[in-house]
């Protein structure tokens, strides 16, 4: 497996990564190319992006980490986009990945790992539940014209 930071200069690899989240996110194109293009241009304020590819080249998942300063956060570990690709899901990649950024959250010296999801997002509960995750706070979301109704964003910490 090839595992690297996305190069924003590689256009095929960043529409890859796009059309990945997009098919893994109720949400607008329109807002995971504009978060994308954010994160690219300021790896050091969101985090990097980060995709994990197969030896035949196919594109297996993305997830874009890094640590978060201010706003009452102090050097932790923040999740903002993890998708594993419909093709790949129930082989071990999101446990790789996460077990991957656990410990470089560890290495720099952050308290915890957290994350959002989506409140019916089950299969992403059931996954950071796994991990070892709590959840510690849910905030109501727009609604997602995709799936015709109102959700929550649930804030989970690694324990």
């Amino acid at each position: 497996m090839d595992w690297k930071a996305v190069d924003p200069t590689e256009s095929n690899e960043v529409n890859e990564v796009i059309e990945l989240l997009d098919v893994s996110f109720p949400v607008d194109r329109d807002y995971i190319e504009r978060a994308v293009a954010g994160i690219l241009s300021d790896p050091g304020k969101d985090g990097q992006l980060y995709r994990l590819r197969s030896i035949d080249g196919a594109l297996i998942a993305t997830v874009t980490y890094g640590q978060v300063y201010g706003d009452g956060w102090d050097g932790e570990t923040f999740i903002r986009f993890f998708a594993v690709h419909p093709d790949h899901r129930r082989q071990g990649h999101a446990a790789w990945i996460i077990k991957k950024i656990m410990n470089d959250a560890q290495a720099c010296g952050s308290r915890c790992v957290a994350l959002a999801s989506l409140q019916s997002d089950k299969i992403a509960a059931g996954i950071w539940e796994r991990r070892g995750f709590t959840v510690y706070a849910t905030q109501p979301c727009e609604e997602y014209p995709e799936n015709g109704h109102h959700d929550c964003y649930v804030y989970w910490f690694s324990e």
